[in-house]
Order: C-alpha cells, then sequence, then structure tokens
C-alpha cells in the first residue's frame, strides 16, 4: 500500500486494502470495541460502518483478541499506522465513555510503534526533563487539539521521565527559552530529534509545529532533523 498523506487519502484507500490488512484492521477494531467486556450503544453502528468501508461481513458478535504483532505485520507504513491508531481511538472514545482497557490496549500499541526515542534522556537534570516536557506539551497544543496519539506518546513519555502525566495546556510563553536549561550541543541534538519525531508521529507536520521547531533549531543554531 502507498503512503497516506492524508484522511481523504487514508479513506480512499481503506476498500484497496490487502485481505491481511482488512483482516487485521478489523480483529483490532472489534478487540477495540469489546475492550471493556461488551459493545455499547454506539458501537455495533461504527462496526458496521469499518465493515462496508472494506466490503467485508460485519462479523460483530464474535469477539477478537488484540494481536499487535499481526497487525504490524500488515501495516510496515509509519504514516499509514498513525491513520490506522487515530481509528482506533476514534472506536474506542465513539460512545463517549473511555474505557481504562481500551487505554491499555491502544498504550500497548503506541509503545509498539512509537517506542521514546533518545536514550539519554534519562540522564537529563530534573529541571531539564521539565523543560523537556514542557517542550511536548507545546508541541501537542500547538494546534489547540491533542490527538489519541499524542496522548499515547505523552503518556509513554511520562513514564520514562518518571512524572505524572499531566496533559493540560500549561505551555510556556516560549519554547526557545523553556530550553534554555540545555546547554551542550550533545543535549540539544538529542531534545530536537525527539521533539521533531514527536510532532511527525501522527501525520506530515503542521505549519505551527514546524514554525516552533524551526525557531528553536535556528536559536541553537542547529539544521532541523531529517
Amino acid at each position: 500500500m502507498s503512503d497516506v498523506q492524508s484522511p481523504k487519502d487514508w479513506q480512499g484507500q481503506i476498500a484497496g486494502l490487502s485481505d491481511a490488512q482488512k483482516g487485521a484492521f478489523w480483529r483490532a477494531l472489534k478487540a477495540v470495541a469489546y475492550a471493556d467486556g461488551e459493545l455499547n450503544e454506539k458501537e455495533p453502528t461504527r462496526l458496521k460502518e469499518w465493515a462496508k468501508k472494506m466490503g467485508i461481513d460485519a462479523d460483530i458478535a464474535k469477539r477478537a483478541k488484540p494481536d499487535i504483532a499481526e497487525l504490524t505485520k500488515a501495516f510496515p507504513d509509519a504514516t499509514a499506522r498513525a491513520r490506522l491508531f487515530r481509528d482506533l481511538c476514534d472506536m474506542a472514545t465513539c460512545d463517549g465513555d473511555y474505557h481504562d482497557a481500551e487505554d491499555e490496549l491502544l498504550d500497548d500499541l503506541a509503545q509498539e510503534w512509537w517506542p521514546p526515542t533518545g536514550p539519554r534522556v534519562e540522564r537529563f537534570t530534573e529541571p531539564q526533563k521539565l523543560a523537556f516536557w514542557q517542550g511536548l506539551i507545546h508541541l501537542a497544543w500547538a494546534d489547540r487539539d491533542v490527538s489519541g496519539l499524542e496522548r499515547h506518546l505523552l503518556a509513554n513519555w511520562a513514564r520514562r521521565l518518571k512524572r505524572k502525566p499531566d496533559m493540560e495546556d500549561t505551555r510556556p510563553p516560549s519554547l526557545a527559552e523553556t530550553m534554555g536549561v540545555f546547554e551542550s550541543p550533545d543535549e540539544r541534538a538529542v531534545v530536537l530529534k525527539a521533539l521533531h519525531a514527536f510532532a511527525l508521529a501522527d501525520g506530515p507536520m503542521k505549519d505551527v509545529e514546524r514554525s516552533l521547531l524551526t525557531s528553536l533549531a535556528k536559536r541553537w543554531e542547529m539544521p532541523l532533523p531529517t
């Protein structure tokens, strides 16, 4: 399957997925829907809509177990994974009740597909860890909407930084000034790479995200990661 560059592209390619991809995606959708033990009011309708889009039988009575290995093998493309993950988040929240079991399932998938980068962040000082976390929050709220994928990535980083996953909009006035605690080129390279990867995780980088990172890179006299 070719790269998916927008939600419209993704929706247009659903019917063209291979049988293996459709099967893996369908079982993942049902696994999320049944994660809390039963289908709630809106979930059967949403499952039937997806079955229609993929041109498959809507066998919603049979439960499915999550199989991250199957899903990973079926969808190697990073952009398609981001779109698929957003659709699974939508399935989890369509009934207005985001159950802990659904969150755990999606969190396991996010950790498999987007493990935190930057092996040296554990050696940051506490002020540096706080600044890095604020940088992540700044990017997550840059477009005034934190996606389901971004929330899972933030939760992963919170565990790694050993801090509470407070995801409220607590952006500092200036991202560049907040990052002033990073003085060495090595530390700055790690931070810039990690923030860049975070901004790209849920699809093409938004203009406001690119502007923030470009400003930080210029302040540090470093190129943006590729």
